[in-house]
């Protein structure tokens, strides 16, 4: 394997960005195998605050009998995990490749909000927490829940984690975009990343780029607690087995779809005067080092 030509695509980051329809798009195109999950979650450490599919290998993440094209994983919480940036390197160092790193960075408070509700959705924090309050609590790191969603706030300074992957794996390596530029002109993003890949982009002058994950607030707090553990439950149970995980995948989107039109509902956030001030110097401060790096976001 020439190490001048990309084999693998990590999107690493970060949560709440935009990830899963970007893996989405990436995995449409005919030169791109993305994991038979959409979160591997293979190069976390054991002791990330985060449920992990368990498998032997990073293979077993890819369909039986699939070969060729360039393998894609797109774990988000990646581009936290002190230790991922060097497993993957390791890994990759290890089958003589070459990673694109690929992360997209949102506007922090949009990217609040948007985790505020997952954790809503999830059950992982009470609903009776106002966004207000889990802004304040989030940036002191008083929110104690076994979760990513506790580090919140201090994710927001993507700059830093961004560091660790370019000191890996060279600058020229390392590619970031702003979720807006994502969500209202993903032709160009996908075809920013295929040239990088070397691999033809006019497939995407049809493509529709559907839109994915979005995040709804349970009506029924018992019943989207009920919902998400078994989703969880069969996620990691059914890894590795084949065509049943395989049929599992495609139906998970539509059975999705049917549980927010059934258990969601709309939950106002309000923003006090103290958690918008930490807020806004977070996004100034964030805007100016992403700058310093080369990083150009419209936030």
């Amino acid at each position: 394997m020439t190490l001048n030509k990309y084999d693998h695509v990590f999107v690493v980051g970060g949560t709440k960005c935009g990830s899963t329809a970007l893996f989405k798009y990436l995995d449409a195109h005919d030169q791109i195998v993305g994991t038979k999950v959409k979160e591997s979650r293979y190069f976390l450490n054991e002791s990330y605050p985060l449920e992990k599919c368990v498998e032997s290998s990073f293979d077993d993440f890819y369909a039986e009998g699939v070969s060729g094209g360039i393998r894609l994983d797109s774990t988000p919480d990646y581009l936290y995990c002190d230790g991922a940036p060097d497993k993957i390197k390791e890994y990759i160092d290890s089958v003589a490749g070459r990673a694109l790193i690929v992360v997209v960075v949102r506007k922090p408070l949009e990217r609040l909000i948007s985790f505020y509700n997952y954790a809503v959705q999830q059950g992982i924090i009470d609903n009776q927490l106002t966004f207000d309050r889990f802004v304040i609590e989030s940036s002191r790191e008083e929110l104690k829940v076994p979760h990513p969603v506790s580090l919140a706030f201090s994710q927001c300074n993507y700059s830093k984690y961004i560091a660790a992957y370019i000191e890996r794996f060279g600058k020229s390596d390392v590619v970031v975009f702003d979720s807006l530029a994502l969500k209202n002109s993903p032709v160009d993003v996908v075809g920013d990343i295929c040239e990088k890949l070397a691999i033809d982009s006019e497939f995407y002058k049809s493509y529709a780029f559907p839109e994915y994950n979005k995040t709804v607030v349970p009506k029924n707090k018992v019943l989207g607690s009920l919902y998400h553990k078994v989703e969880r439950y069969l996620r990691v149970s059914l890894a590795g087995k084949g065509f049943v995980f395989s049929f599992f995948a495609s139906i998970k989107p539509y059975i999705d779809n049917l549980y927010k039109i059934i258990n969601g509902a709309k939950k106002d956030v309000q923003l006090g005067s103290e958690a918008l001030v930490v807020v806004d110097a977070l996004a100034k401060a964030e805007r100016q080092r992403l700058r310093d790096m080369g990083v150009l976001v419209k936030w």
